[in-house]
């Protein structure tokens, strides 16, 4: 890096911590455009701060609702809260390191969630940015922040190329948007990068609509949107548009196996006890200590569109993958959503883009009983909710 650039990314960072130190308040200090904040169900749930960030619907005619990061009590009172200030702001949480962190937008990309890059900011106890995470060499996405023990952290890329798309009945000088993950440090050093363009082609995809887009439109055609460690250290990501997840070797970066959703023609496992036959527009993939499968199926292409919190148990030697749990409450989210499995058994669901004639967030337990649920105001969605317990 030049010293000119070092330069320019040290004031930028010390911008960031004048606008991004957090405030402690109580309800009656709160700007006048924060986010109204309704508890509709609050019958003993889990213990713990609710960590999000709230954004502005797509369409949505409200201009004074401003954009927070914000950590929420059960009684919807934030402990802690901050303006966005310039440019949306995702998937505020806390990492093992207890380490809030964030993910602002700087470049709104191509559209369709693609080609977006920002950064990942890491903050101190008083809100102070710590340090810096970006995708070396080329665009950060919003889509997943892991940061490990050591301080390494995995982020994912949506690089553009240009490309020949005629020989699938597209453009001659398309854009095509394609996926990369990266284990950094936190000097920025690479010590181990994925490339989808290695892997698949890009035919393979569900979203054949995608591969004719014409320029400035993208041919979003994978669209990598989550991932999750797997008990073995292998990594397993979501690619949204092949409506599948992917397992990889942390080591070699082999492809070990494709779990398809309801049309992947790349399938490999039977789905068992599941009425709707698998996944579909996937999001927010966890496995859970006993090695089941937690995620947020947005539903895209069931017959009838509904999103739900679904864990399968898997047996990864025979490509099987057994539904034992799910919750919907009948809504359908195009985009986002999210669901964490809590240390009493309970399981918390962000309701992304759902309409708002339900709760942005439900907490529901074992019996698939709502204990808790939040709303935003009906013009704000959240992209994550994440409950950081004591």
């Amino acid at each position: 890096m030049t010293p000119k650039i070092r330069y320019i990314v040290l004031i930028f960072a010390l911008l960031l911590l004048s606008v991004f130190s957090f405030h402690t308040s109580a309800q009656s200090d709160l700007p006048e455009n924060f986010p109204s904040i309704t508890v509709d169900v609050n019958i003993a749930p889990a213990e713990g701060l609710l960590y999000l960030a709230n954004i502005r619907r797509r369409n949505a005619e409200d201009e004074e609702t401003g954009s927070y990061l914000m950590a929420l009590q059960n009684d919807g009172t934030p402990t802690f809260w901050q303006a966005a200030g310039g440019g949306r702001v995702f998937n505020f949480g806390v990492a093992v390191t207890g380490e809030r962190y964030f993910y602002r937008i700087t470049d709104n990309g191509l559209g369709s969630g693609a080609a977006m890059d920002g950064s990942y900011w890491v903050l101190d106890d008083n809100g102070e940015v710590v340090r810096e995470y970006h995708i070396q060499g080329d665009i950060t996405a919003p889509h997943e922040f892991i940061m490990l023990e050591n301080g390494n952290a995995i982020l994912i890329s949506n690089p553009v190329r240009e490309m020949d798309m005629t020989a699938y009945g597209g453009h001659p000088e398309a854009l095509v948007v394609g996926l990369m993950v990266q284990e950094i440090t936190a000097e920025g050093e690479v010590v181990f990068e994925w490339d989808a363009w290695d892997v698949f082609d890009i035919g393979d995809t569900v979203a054949q609509n995608m591969l004719t887009a014409e320029p400035p439109n993208p041919v979003a055609y994978i669209h990598g949107n989550g991932m999750t460690i797997d008990r073995d250290g292998n990594w397993i990501i979501s690619l949204r548009r092949f409506d599948s997840l992917i397992k990889i070797d942390r080591s070699t970066g082999d492809l070990l196996w494709v779990m398809g959703g309801v049309q992947s023609p790349l399938n490999e496992f039977t789905f068992i006890n599941d009425p709707m036959n698998g996944f579909s527009g996937q999001h927010n993939p966890t496995i859970l200590p006993n090695g089941n499968l937690l995620l947020f199926d947005n539903g895209t292409l069931h017959e009838a569109q509904q999103s739900r919190a679904v864990e399968y148990e898997l047996d990864q030697e025979n490509r099987t993958a057994t539904l034992v749990w799910s919750y919907t409450d009948g809504r359908y989210s195009a985009t986002m959503g999210s669901a964490q499995r809590l240390s009493n058994g309970n399981t918390l669901i962000g309701w992304g883009s759902a309409p708002p004639t339900g709760s942005s967030v439900s907490e529901v337990n074992a019996d698939g009983e709502v204990v808790y649920a939040l709303s935003l105001p009906p013009s704000q969605i959240n992209y994550r909710v994440y409950r950081v317990e004591p």
